[in-house]
């Protein structure tokens, strides 16, 4: 991931289901990432997901450049 955050700032992921349960939440991002890699609380294992599930992001004083998937 590509963002920037600024002081008191922060950026959250989350992965939802279709009815928008968390399924789960990356750490509390509160500096600048470049090319980094999203850290998560519990391991996001969604091999059991029947349906599609989507990102969510949250965030105060931060921008978002760029996100990608990485097997």
């Amino acid at each position: 991931m590509n963002a920037d955050v600024q002081n008191s700032g922060f950026l959250i992921l989350k992965i939802i289901d279709q009815n928008d349960r968390v399924l789960r939440e990356s750490e509390k991002i509160m500096s600048d990432m470049t090319e980094a890699p999203v850290s998560w609380k519990k391991a996001p294992d969604l091999r059991r997901e029947t349906g599609s599930v989507r990102l969510r992001f949250e965030f105060k004083k931060a921008t978002v450049y760029s996100f990608a998937e990485k097997n």
